[in-house]
C-alpha cells in the first residue's frame, strides 16, 4: 500500500510537471526535428564522401563528416562510453529539473535546449555509431559541428547566465517568502495565545450576562405572576359582590 502511494505520488508529480511545462516539450521537439532533418539532408548515409560547400566566403562552410568521438576529437571510438555518459546526463538533468523548485523561464528554456541537443547526438550514436556533423567555421578553424552541438552550447551558456545572475535573486525571493510565512505563522500563534488568555474573562462576562438575563427573566415572571394574582383577586371580589346582591 505504501509503495502504491509512492508510485501514485511520483506519477502525479510527473503529470503536474508536463501540465505546467508543456512548452518545454515544444522546444525540445522543434530543435530535435531540425537537428535530425538537417543531418539526414546534408549527411546522407549512402555516401562515403561529400563535397564541401561554402555558405559564407571564408567564414561558414558545409563540410559533412562522421564523428566517432566527442567534441574536439576526444574519446575517439568510445561510442558505448559516450552513449552511457549521455544517457546518465539526460536522466540526471531530467530528475533535477523535475524536483528543482526555483524555476524561471530562462532556466526552463536553457534545460530544454540542452536536453534537445543531448538527445539529438544520442540518436546518432545509437543508430549509426557516430555523430553526423556538417557545419564548419573556416575563419577560426573551429571543429565541425551540427544543430545539436549548437543547442548544447547555447543551452549551457543560458544556464550559466541563469546561475550567475538569477539564481541568487530567486533564492533571496524564496528566503523573503519563507520569512513572511514565518512572520504570519507567529502572528497567528500570538493571536491564538491571546484568544486563549482572554477566554476565561470572556467566559466570565458571558456567565454574568447570562445570570443578568436570568434575573431579569425571573423578575419579569414575578411581575407577571403578581399581576395575574391581582387580577384574580379583583375578579373574585367582583364575583362575590354580585353573589351578595
Amino acid at each position: 500500500m505504501k509503495n502504491q502511494m509512492t508510485y501514485e505520488n511520483i506519477f502525479n508529480n510527473i503529470k503536474l510537471y508536463f501540465k505546467n511545462y508543456w512548452w518545454k516539450l515544444l522546444i525540445i521537439t522543434f530543435l530535435l526535428a531540425v537537428d535530425l532533418i538537417t543531418k539526414a539532408l546534408i549527411v546522407p548515409q549512402n555516401q562515403e564522401t561529400w563535397q564541401e560547400v561554402e555558405i559564407i566566403k571564408d567564414i561558414l562552410v558545409i563540410a559533412p563528416t562522421r564523428n566517432i568521438g566527442a567534441g574536439f576529437s576526444i574519446l575517439q571510438g568510445q561510442t558505448w562510453l559516450l552513449i552511457t555518459l549521455t544517457v546518465l546526463f539526460i536522466v540526471a538533468i531530467t530528475i533535477f529539473d523535475m524536483f528543482y523548485k526555483k524555476k524561471s523561464k530562462l532556466y526552463g528554456i536553457s534545460t530544454a535546449i540542452i536536453f534537445a541537443g543531448a538527445v539529438g547526438n544520442l540518436v546518432d550514436r545509437i543508430a549509426f555509431g557516430y555523430v553526423r556533423d556538417f557545419l564548419f567555421f573556416k575563419f577560426i578553424n573551429f571543429p565541425v559541428f551540427n544543430v545539436a552541438d549548437m543547442a548544447l552550447t547555447i543551452g549551457i551558456a543560458l544556464l550559466l547566465i541563469y546561475v550567475i545572475f538569477y539564481s541568487g535573486k530567486a533564492k533571496n525571493n524564496d528566503t523573503k517568502y519563507q520569512n513572511a510565512e514565518t512572520i504570519n505563522a507567529n502572528d497567528e500563534r500570538t493571536f491564538e495565545q491571546n484568544e486563549n488568555k482572554d477566554a476565561p474573562f470572556k467566559n466570565t462576562e458571558t456567565s454574568q450576562k447570562n445570570n443578568s438575563s436570568n434575573k431579569i427573566k425571573l423578575k419579569d415572571d414575578e411581575i407577571k405572576e403578581h399581576v395575574i394574582d391581582n387580577n384574580s383577586q379583583i375578579y373574585n371580589g367582583d364575583h362575590n359582590a354580585e353573589d351578595n346582591n
